[in-house]
């Protein structure tokens, strides 16, 4: 866990030696040299054996340096770094679990929302294609965290080989997910609607204030809602495709990304994004006895199905706690009402916000 000096003759060797030793996704990597990370941590104004967060689960600390470090690899600018950190010690917190996304078989991949000035000074996207490649500063954070997650915890993947590269296998999952790459990396679109409150600020945090929501993801559903005209049609049809994926549970929360074209009709009707939230949340509720009586699992924690027990008429399920778990964020292309619901892996889940800390930018206050 200490950082090694490797000597190459040039920046080829160095990703092969990289490749060879299994320190990458399976994507080239940006060589970290000594003069790039002491770029990196000066901009961030950090020591590089400041300890940010412990891993317990694997006895692991986790310092500045180490995250700079993947972070180069991953091709992030310095500038980027302040963002990265404060994601790493969001996913850190006890409550979102990610000793799960680094080891189970089921397959997890992380998530982030991006909210504040930090998002157009590092001319993030939050526009068309907002989950997909394209934007520098959207995929390489997100591959920082990915990185973090195999050279700092050790979460190697390749489950049914004995090692990889010499490495203990400590990342089972099953299938794996295409997200494991770059994670779910969501910008919200603060300008278009403002009134519409930001994440963020739903959240506690100021306006002005540069924050990240971090979280570890099971699946998501995009839908297609081109024939809903009204908020309550629209709503509707969310919560009818939600039930019917058999993912309800009795705590935990779902990420509801909005596209400005539903977010136009929600607006124009004089709905908040707590009136979205708060529908869904209705909406998309069941019973413990329905969900047996339709055979349905609920959040793949009971079988499907299964014989009425007492209290089942009165156990409640969802696709959250509460209408506050669910995360309703704006974002993505101006056409095309493809809303999209990001689920939790189960119930023990939640999720964590900070302040991204800015070496020149006065921080916003909770």
């Amino acid at each position: 866990m200490t950082p090694e000096a490797i000597e190459a003759r040039d920046f080829i060797e160095a990703i092969e030696e990289f490749h060879a030793r299994g320190w990458t996704d399976g994507l080239p990597v940006i060589p970290p040299t000594a003069e790039r990370l002491a770029e990196f941590l000066a901009h961030a104004g950090r020591e590089a054996a400041e300890e940010i967060g412990f891993y317990d689960m694997r006895n692991r600390p986790v310092t500045v340096g180490k995250v700079a470090i993947n972070a180069i690899m991953a091709g992030c600018l310095p500038e980027h770094l302040p963002v990265v950190i404060a994601l790493v010690e969001c996913l850190l917190e006890p409550g979102v679990n990610l000793h799960v996304a680094n080891s189970s078989t089921g397959s997890l991949a992380l998530g982030f929302i991006v909210n504040g000035p930090v998002r157009l000074a590092l001319g993030m996207n939050c526009d068309g294609n907002v989950l997909g490649p394209g934007n520098r500063a959207n995929a390489s954070i997100g591959r920082a965290l990915r990185l973090v997650q195999l050279n700092v915890m050790g979460s190697v993947g390749g489950a049914g080989a004995t090692s990889a590269h010499g490495r203990a296998i400590l990342d089972r999952s099953t299938i794996g997910h295409p997200a494991k790459y770059v994670a779910y990396h969501i910008v919200e679109d603060e300008e278009a609607f403002p009134g519409l409150v930001p994440l963020h600020v739903t959240r506690g945090f100021t306006r002005d204030a540069s924050v990240v929501t971090a979280f570890t993801v099971g699946n998501h559903i995009m839908l297609s809602n081109h024939f809903e005209k009204t908020p309550e049609e629209w709503i509707e049809t969310v919560a009818h495709y939600l039930v019917g994926a058999g993912r309800l549970i009795d705590s935990g929360f779902g990420v509801l990304m909005v596209p400005p074209e539903a977010a136009e009709m929600f607006v124009a009707a004089g709905w908040s994004k707590q009136d979205i939230a708060a529908a869904l949340f209705d909406r998309s509720r069941r019973s413990m006895a329905w969900v047996k009586q339709h055979g349905w699992k609920v959040g793949g924690r009971f079988e499907r199905g299964g014989a009425l027990a007492p209290g089942d008429e009165d156990r409640m399920l969802g696709v959250a706690t509460s209408p506050d778990d669910i995360l309703v964020v704006i974002c993505g292309g101006p056409a095309g009402n493809f809303p999209t619901f990001i689920q939790t892996y189960s119930a023990t889940f939640e999720v964590a916000s900070r302040e991204v800390r800015l070496p020149s930018a006065a921080a916003g206050k909770r």
